[in-house]
């Protein structure tokens, strides 16, 4: 039998692209199941994704007055700060172990371009990613250690196209050849980041107290995950919106896509559900944002190694937060 703390190092990987995937803050928009195409250069590699629109059902239309909603951002440039806590516990054959995650939090500057027939050219650059230290018990080396690996992201950029409605319509990024397996993982999860900072929006007239539903499918670590998300204005004025959020995610029997297991490890998924809430305001003339989100999930996988299969249950409890910063 494999060691549960080696199986938790191997697995952390699984847990963390599912529950940052299912973060849904504002519910991502488009369907990961479209083909991905990455181009390997000398010293870079470049991935593009086209994502098309989700589905979006109105519920109620909330008071009186009603307008349509829609982007309409202008030239400039964002900088907005990401900080991620994923608290991880993972149980198999009797033995049941915390997995140590710190916060990480990220710093991206945002840039809007040209606008063309209502869809803007936006650009991202990473200016910094580094753990949260404050309530861990990590030495010195080990939080130096942590943050070398998670500066090999710092200035990777990419672009992307966000429409009128909020939709991410196009999406690429660079990423130098030299950065860690784990961390070109984790940069796949950047688009979710980037779709997150607009609430994709009805075509229909709405006001305050107005409800919206939209449904997709997500993928992560080749997992397809049914994502429903349901919006309820909070707060409408001419330039932002003030929401709450509901979304719920569910996987189940289907083979996970981890390249940063050992050699000759395989692992399936049995099942995953996860639930969360958020609450934040959106703008509709630039990226600036602000949100809490809070998920909790479980879900199950099998791993095999030499023929020898060992089935891991694993508790999340994710938080995001989206602030802007200096």
């Amino acid at each position: 039998m494999r060691n549960p703390r080696t199986l938790a190092a191997g697995a952390l990987l699984a847990c963390a692209a599912l529950a940052l995937t299912s973060c849904g803050l504002f519910g991502s928009d488009g369907d990961g199941s479209d083909a991905s195409q990455t181009t390997a250069l000398a010293s870079t590699s470049t991935t593009s994704t086209t994502t098309p629109a989700p589905a979006t059902d109105l519920l109620a239309p909330g008071a009186a007055p009603r307008r349509v909603l829609q982007l309409q951002l202008t030239p400039g440039v964002t900088t907005l700060a990401l900080t991620t806590d994923i608290d991880v516990t993972q149980r198999t054959s009797g033995t049941t172990i915390t997995v140590p995650s710190p916060a990480v939090r990220e710093v991206v500057t945002f840039t809007v371009g040209p606008v063309t027939d209502g869809t803007a050219d936006v650009s991202f650059v990473i200016k910094s990613a580094a753990m949260v230290r404050a309530n861990t018990d990590l030495t010195d080396a080990q939080v130096a250690s942590v943050n070398q690996a998670y500066a090999t992201l710092v200035g990777i950029g990419g672009t992307g196209q966000l429409d009128a409605q909020g939709h991410l319509t196009g999406f690429s990024y660079q990423s130098p050849a030299t950065v860690a397996p784990e961390m070109r993982t984790y940069l796949d999860k950047v688009q979710d980041q980037f779709q997150d900072l607009t609430v994709p929006l009805p075509t229909e007239a709405v006001g305050v107290g107005a409800r919206w539903r939209t449904t997709r499918t997500v993928v992560s670590s080749g997992v397809n995950i049914a994502q429903e998300t349901t919006y309820t204005v909070t707060s409408l004025t001419d330039t932002a919106m003030g929401y709450t959020s509901v979304v719920t995610q569910t996987a189940q029997d289907q083979a996970m896509d981890l390249p940063t297991l050992p050699t000759g490890t395989t692992t399936h998924l049995v099942s995953a559900r996860f639930t969360g809430q958020a609450a934040g305001t959106t703008g509709f003339t630039s990226l600036a944002a602000t949100a809490h989100a809070s998920n909790t999930g479980t879900q199950v996988l099998d791993m095999t190694t030499n023929g020898k299969t060992q089935r891991l249950t694993q508790d999340l409890a994710v938080t995001t937060d989206i602030a802007p910063a200096p």
